[in-house]
This record gives C-alpha cells, structure tokens and sequence, in this order.
C-alpha cells in the first residue's frame, strides 16, 4: 500500500491491489438515490434531456396523459441516468421518484405498485428526509396558500382533515388522516407503521394507537384487495395534485414478464398512472427485442399507443466514454497511483473496447482483465474444472451481492410474501427430497411429498407476511388442518420476523403456534440474516431473468439464463434456507442455518465511529467487508454482517457502500 501512496507501482502489485480492492467488481448499480459511483455525463445525454422535457411537460399540464417508453439493452446506464435527473430535481423543484420492480402475480399488480411506491416514499435522499416528508412540505405549502386565498384561518395537523377532505372530493379519509400524522411525527418507527398502514394495512390494536381504520388486506379476496390498493392509489394521486408535486414512477427489471395475462395487468397499472392519477409520469425501461417481440405484441392497443409516442433511446458507450467511465471507477477508489492503475487496465484490456457497448459490458470487460491477471500469476494451469466453476461462481458472487445490497438497505425490501415464496420454490426444486409445486390456496402456497427419516410423507409450505393477525391466525389453522389430516406430514409455517408478534400482542395466534408445533409443525420466523439471504435470492432471480447477470468461458462472455441458476441451486447454493436437516418440532425461533444472527453492538454511533477509525487507517480509506469483521472482533466489538453493513447504510454522509461480489467494500466519504 505504501508503493500505492508514492506512485512506485509495479504490474504484480497492481494486480494484486486491483484483485482486493476491485472497483469493477460489482457492474450493477444500487438505487439512484444510494448510488456511489462515478458518471460520465455525456453519455445518455439525449435520452436524460428527453425524460426531464417531459418532466416539464407534466408540470405545466399535470392532467396531460403522459407516458415514456425506454428502450435500451440490460446494463445501458439506467441508474447512473436517473441518478443525474434526481440530483438536478433535488437542486431545483420538487418532484418524487418511485422505482417498481418486476411484477410476479397477476392478480396484485395494484398492490404491487401501491407497495413500491410506498417503500420509494420512503426513501431518504433528499438532504437525509424521506420523500413523504419532502411531499407533505409542499402539501402543507399548498394548504397555507389556499386558506390565504380564501380567508381561511390556518390549522394545524389533523385538525384539518375535515376542511381539506372538502377540497379533495372522494379522498381516502384513512390516507389522508395518515399522512397528515406522517408530516407531524418524529419517531422513525411511528412513521415506517403509518407507511406500512398504507401498502400493508395494521391489525386493530395497532391501527387504534395511530387513531386509524384497522385493514387486514391479507384475508380480503384478491379483487377486494387489488380494489382496495386502487383507491390509495387514486388518493395518493389527489395529494400529488393538490400540492402540485409530480411524481416520476420508473418500471425496472419489466424484461422477465413473458405471459400474456401479466403483461396485460402491469398494462392495466400503467393506464391508471397516466388517465387517472395528475401529474404522474410512468417511464417503461425495457430491452428494445423485448419491446418489438413481446410487450407489442401483447399489450392492449391502448396501452401501445400510449407508450410509443414518446420513445427514448438509451445508447451505448462511445470509446472516449469507456475510457473515462474506467478512469472514473479507479479515481473513485484510488487517491494516489491512480494514473499508472488506469494505463495497467487500458493495456490488459488490450484494445477489446473498440466499439459501442454498454456501461455494464464496459465494466465486465475491465473486471475480467483483473480477473485473468490473476490467473496468470497463479503456478495452476487453468483446468476443463475451472471452467466448469465458473458460473457457479459468478452467479453465486451476483447472489451475495443481491444479499449484501438487502443488508444495508433493508427498508428497500419490506415484507413480501410473494418474494419469498419466490426463493423458497427455487430453493424447494434443487433438493431432491422434495417435489412440491404452488397451488391456488391463499394459505398453503406450496404442496407435494417430501422424505423424512427414510420415508415419504407430505408436505405443505405455508407463507404469508401479514400485517395484521387475521391472515395469521387463518393461515396456521389451515395448518393444523393439514397436520391432523395427514399424520406424520411436514408443514411449515414461514414469515418475516418484521410482521410477526409475540403471544403478549398476538394471544389468539400465540395459541395456535403452540398447537401448530405441537402437531409437528416447522415454524420459521425470519430474521435479520434469514432475511437478506431470503430476498437476496428472490432479487437474483429477477436479475438473471432481466439478463443482468453475465457468465465467463474463458473470453467468451453470454448472459445467464435460468437453466443456470437451477444447476446454481443444485451444485453451488450451499444455504439450508428451512434448516430442516436436524427437524425439531416446535421450533419457533429459526435454527441457526436458517439464519440467526448474534446480537448486534447496541450504539450505532460508536459502531459508525470505530469504522470510520478503520477506514481513516487504509491508505485508500476502504476495506472490505470480510477484514472490517476482522477488525471489529479483534477490537472485542460484537458486530455482524448485517449490522455492519445496516449501519454504514445509515450514516450515508459519512461512508459509501459498494456491492462487490463475495465481499463488499465500504469506503469512508469525503476522503
């Protein structure tokens, strides 16, 4: 490192820098608003001014039916692109971003887009506020004006609903009572429960503390609960309205939707966005082959011919922008040495950037160079083995990058059923002792025979995430139906610990716990890391089926294909996501290979100061995951994984996150 600080940098240790501290190592970027790494901002210029002229454009004609199609391949500088209109709205007028990922279930693609955009208002990334908050500034701004306007004397909070109710005809009282007490809160907690109220609903004790309605959207029938998340929906959109805030909602990862019938109900959603809800701006980001063969040809006329008038095109890099998005990446981790490391990458590379490519491709290019350099210096010749590894290890390296983004920002992935229902079928299919498949039960998602001590038994996975008791109690009665019907069944009950509640708030569902295990029920309560392994697998799916996850064969380079991912599961995957290996009836708590995690250090502060001590340390003030672990045990500091990378999440003006394969690396801000 000290050869680093002098510029004395020979080809072996910069290989070998490049090779532990590699900025190329991760070639997807997180959110816009979480995003650390360097632009290059002419490249999508066109399509970036094309998308804030329509921005403008719904400004002034909040009521226009407005929408954009994108077109470009996987990996083309999407985040990097909105990263820059954010940056620009957050230093001019106000508007909201909101980021929808695939869409999995056809009858909840309301639901679906409610939750998005819940989870994207509440994100901070305007000077540390949540968008909500930003949202309610202008909102009240409104209010204070029309009061002016009308001689109204100006109230405060939820004294107000009343009037304002008057001036929003048909709003949702509950929405509305909720966001005002949202503006009005200090505590965190209060307002991620009053955000939850919104996409999630609250059982009765809960929602009576918050003097709201109580809503268990989870026992309703899927076309009272895809009605009910159509009315927050077109409320949310009388708020926007009213405080003339447009808000921008971006469609990712679309690429994976192939059925007719889903494509045709995210069309149905996007028709709401643009004929019903003012000054909303939905942009479609899709592959163009994707586009031309499928989305097309499948959509409604309608929904077409709403899209196509307003077509932008993503384009790749020139070599000039390669050039300097790699000098960008190494500049961003390097302080000193940076020129020499910059011409030792332009060399390996060895001219193979000569046309236009994606960013992504740019960057898979310059991390394979150190990848090879590596190999090269190693005394083992590279073996039909090796090759053979090589997508396992890939996939297996987007896999724990997935997991390390939900770690530190695990408010991006609330609780969602239909996510983990996602993960645990991959994970079901590449075991042998079982052969499940989903069935159409609101409770028992998942059903088929399973081996147990040798023998064949049945067995049923019951999955919810419920916000509110009923959906709980309803799901292990089934349950214990099942048990008592097939003796010496498996059943599992599985759930993320966010939404579940102990016997001294749940008695009812505490009862029927006992009496579900007491039958031979496996429970699984899903923790901190439970829940990062569990979503992270969900997210690595979406992003194989969106084509975002490269493969390596020697200088052949293809995209991952699902095929890859099952052999992934069946050979690579080493997680046990149930822990049923050594089954224990009555386990409530989760077993440690299912992901119990050891207690966190209690002060955040002091956690965020010894990082900071760490990284200050590092000649190039970063480190990865893995020796910062070290570090903190060597320093008697209980601190996990999760903990860790949760933690420098928070503090954002003091560190930056970059997912990077097996290890991550957090790098101190301000250097």
């Amino acid at each position: 490192m000290a050869n680093v600080e002098r510029g004395m940098l020979d080809d072996e240790s910069i290989a070998r820098q490049l090779w532990e501290n590699n900025p190329f190592a991760s070639s997807a970027s997180p959110l816009p608003w979480d995003n650390p790494n360097p632009d290059v901002g002419q490249l999508n210029r066109k399509a970036a001014e094309d998308i804030e002229q329509l921005l403008r454009n719904k400004r002034r004609a909040p009521s226009t039916p407005l929408a954009g199609l994108v077109l470009g391949e996987a990996g083309s500088g999407k985040t990097h692109m909105l990263t820059r209109l954010l940056r620009k709205v957050e230093g001019g007028q106000i508007a909201i971003f909101v980021t929808v990922r695939t869409f999995r279930d056809p009858e909840r693609v309301m639901g679906h887009l409610l939750a998005e955009t819940v989870v994207s208002l509440g994100s901070r990334h305007s000077e540390g506020r949540c968008q909500l908050d930003v949202l309610m500034d202008e909102f009240d701004s409104a209010y204070e004006e029309q009061c002016r306007e009308r001689g109204l004397s100006v109230r405060k909070g939820v004294d107000r609903l009343n009037a304002l109710r008057g001036q929003m005809p048909g709003i949702e009282k509950g929405l509305l009572r909720c966001l005002l007490l949202h503006a009005e809160a200090s505590d965190p907690n209060v307002k991620m429960m009053l955000r939850d109220w919104i996409w999630a609903g609250l059982d009765e004790e809960d929602a009576s503390q918050l003097g709201l309605p109580p809503r268990d959207i989870d026992v309703m029938t899927s076309a009272a609960r895809e009605a009910d998340a159509e009315r927050m929906l077109l409320s949310l959109g009388q708020v926007l309205a009213y405080a003339k805030v447009p808000m921008m909602v971006c469609f990712d990862q679309l690429d994976g939707m192939d059925s007719k019938e889903l494509i045709n109900a995210w069309g149905r959603a996007l028709s709401l966005l643009v004929n019903d809800l003012s000054g909303v701006l939905p942009l479609a980001f899709l592959r163009a082959d994707t586009w031309n063969e499928r989305f097309s040809v499948m959509l409604d006329d309608s929904v077409v011919q709403r899209l196509t008038p307003h077509k932008i095109v993503m384009e790749n890099c020139t070599p000039e922008q390669a050039e300097q998005l790699i000098r960008g990446r190494i500049e961003g981790f390097f302080d000193e040495g940076a020129e020499r490391i910059y011409q030792w990458c332009m060399t390996r590379l060895g001219g193979k950037i000569r046309g236009r490519y994606s960013p992504r491709m740019v960057i898979e290019l310059a991390a394979h160079a150190i990848d090879e350099a590596q190999k090269g210096t190693s005394p083992v010749p590279e073996s039909s083995e090796r090759r053979r590894e090589e997508p396992l290890n890939a996939i297996g390296a987007a896999y724990h990058e997935e997991c390390d983004k939900v770690r530190a920002n695990p408010n991006a992935y609330p609780p969602d059923a239909e996510r983990l229902l996602l993960a645990l079928k991959a994970w079901l299919d590449a075991q042998k002792e079982f052969d499940v498949e989903s069935i159409q039960d609101k409770y028992i998602r998942l059903r088929g025979q399973g081996r147990s001590s040798g023998r064949t038994v049945e067995c049923a996975f019951i999955v919810l995430t419920p916000a509110a008791y009923g959906a709980a109690g309803a799901g292990l009665r089934r349950g214990i139906k099942f048990l008592q019907q097939h003796q010496g069944a498996l059943c599992c009950y599985i759930t993320d610990g966010r939404t579940h509640k102990g016997p001294q708030n749940w008695r009812v569902v505490g009862q029927l716990l006992e009496e579900f295990c007491g039958l031979g029920g496996e429970v699984r309560i899903l923790d901190e890391e439970a829940r990062a392994k569990w979503y992270g697998l969900a997210a690595l799916i979406d992003k194989l089926d969106n084509g975002d996850v490269t493969l390596w064969s020697g200088s052949d380079m293809r995209r991952a294909v699902r095929g890859d991912l099952e052999r992934y599961m069946k050979e690579g995957f080493s997680e046990d996501l149930l822990g049923l290996g050594s089954k224990t009836s009555g386990n409530t708590e989760g077993k440690a290979s299912a992901g119990t995690s050891a207690k966190e250090a209690p002060n955040d502060e002091a956690v965020a100061d010894l990082l900071d001590s760490f990284l200050n340390r590092s000649p190039m003030k970063l480190l990865t995951m893995s020796k910062l672990l070290v570090m903190f045990k060597d320093a008697g500091v209980s601190v996990t994984h999760t903990g860790l990378l949760a933690c420098a999440s928070r503090f954002k003006d003091r560190f930056r996150f970059y997912p990077s394969g097996n290890d991550a690396i957090i790098q101190r801000a301000g250097r």
